[in-house]
């Protein structure tokens, strides 16, 4: 009796049905045309300039603008983005900056993007974290796109205004006594110190009644 039953089970076994049977009826041939077919489009799709882009280690290729800071010991400004280069009263100027990192950062780093005159910014954006990310967390070796919409005032006045960003911490600082923080000082890629916020470039705000 016990043979029987094993027998039925084993006959049972290899009677393919549902699924299982439409597949192994399925001829290998179409799997291998739509693996073809899968290939083709990934190699489209994900060539560099589409959704993928191949950069060196401390370059930003896709960056309009790249450039060559450092900011203290492990933090580099490599390239950025705008919107535009002519903007009027209550524009948003949309801004992106590349780090790269190339070490451990010790410390928690705040940013900032002013726009001014030379004077007190007559625009800006801040961050806690830059991206979104504590920088302790930021991995050496990568970069790291930053998004920044900086809201022109309606009655900001006409004229040629600069881009600055920069980064600042206070854990340096006793608690409560951060003031405006401690900032990054920055060096050109020549090895010169040319303060403690990059110059991005400059933008100009067209009269209202241009």
């Amino acid at each position: 009796t016990e043979y029987r039953v094993l027998r039925k089970r084993s006959a049972v076994s290899h009677q393919p049905s549902g699924l299982k049977a439409e597949l192994e009826r399925f001829p290998a041939r179409y799997f291998m045309l739509g693996g073809v077919v899968v290939l083709g489009f990934l190699g489209v799709y994900l060539r560099e300039g589409g959704a993928w882009a191949n950069s060196p280690p401390g370059e930003a290729r896709m960056a309009q603008h790249p450039t060559a800071y450092q900011l203290g010991e492990h933090i580099r400004l490599i390239g950025y983005d705008l919107n535009g280069e002519a903007f009027r009263p209550g524009d948003r100027v949309e801004l992106r900056v590349y780090w790269y990192t190339t070490g451990a950062i010790p410390y928690g780093y705040s940013s900032f993007v002013h726009v001014s005159t030379g004077g007190p910014p007559a625009a800006q954006a801040d961050k806690l974290n830059p991206a979104g990310l504590p920088t302790k967390t930021w991995e050496s070796g990568g970069f790291i796109r930053d998004d920044y919409v900086i809201e022109l005032p309606p009655d900001m006045a006409a004229g040629m205004y600069s881009v600055y960003v920069g980064l600042y911490t206070c854990d340096t600082r006793p608690s409560g006594e951060c003031g405006n923080g401690e900032r990054l000082m920055v060096t050109d890629g020549s090895g010169v110190v040319v303060g403690d916020a990059v110059l991005l470039g400059e933008l100009e705000v067209l009269s209202t009644g241009y």
